[in-house]
């Protein structure tokens, strides 16, 4: 629909469905990408209030270079910086990151060479959109304690397993972000049944409250 045909090995591109009366209108590609087939955005009608979701893979480092993924989180992050509109987005983050804490400042030094990647996680983001796991464990302490003693080293969930067969890590490469008003009434990462459906990535569920009903 866009004239574009994804490059490289690996031919990746993105995709939005939806059910249950919900239509998807107005898809688009993501300025400033330097992979843009990577980013779809629609809006989804149906709903009590206006809601824009995205479908986001970002590049790997590794075998695309770092600057390509710094300029494809930079992207991102001016997308949504300033939206008012209800936003959702689902990502592979293609990013590294083991800690258990709910709360992250980021990189301090702008010349780090993951500096935008990690200040899109950080608490100190320009865009305003949150973990919808992280909010929900701060919601839900019992659930996060859980979650640490279990996997005490990290991470708080599974999606990826990198490394290699023999020193293999798992982590959580894979999100779900919502604006501010958006209700997370439920977070859930299932690896198992991602991998037994023939993916290398974890399935992420998250139950979100889109609007508040009339009283």
């Amino acid at each position: 629909e866009f004239g574009l045909w994804p490059q490289g090995c690996r031919k990746h591109g993105a995709a939005i469905v939806a059910r249950h009366g919900l239509t998807l209108q107005e898809a688009r590609l993501l300025a400033g990408l330097p992979k843009p087939e990577r980013a779809l955005g629609v809006q989804v009608n149906g709903l009590a209030i206006p809601l824009e979701v995205i479908s986001w893979h970002t590049p790997n480092a590794a075998s695309e270079t770092a600057p390509t993924k710094m300029q494809a989180y930079r992207a991102v992050s001016s997308w949504l910086t300033g939206k008012e509109t209800a936003t959702v987005l689902c990502f592979d983050s293609n990013s590294w990151n083991l800690s258990v804490d709910l709360s992250w400042d980021g990189p301090t030094d702008p010349m780090h060479s993951h500096y935008d990647e990690g200040m899109f996680f950080s608490t100190r983001a320009n865009h305003h959109l949150k973990d919808t796991l992280v909010t929900y464990f701060g919601n839900n302490p019992e659930a996060y304690q859980a979650a640490v003693q279990l996997r005490p080293e990290g991470p708080l969930a599974v999606s990826y397993v990198r490394g290699s067969r023999k020193n293999p890590t798992p982590d959580r490469f894979d999100f779900i972000f919502a604006s501010p008003d958006i209700e997370v009434l439920q977070c859930a990462y299932d690896y198992e049944g991602g991998t037994r459906a023939g993916s290398d990535h974890g399935l992420v569920f998250a139950d979100l409250l889109v609007g508040q009903p009339d009283k």
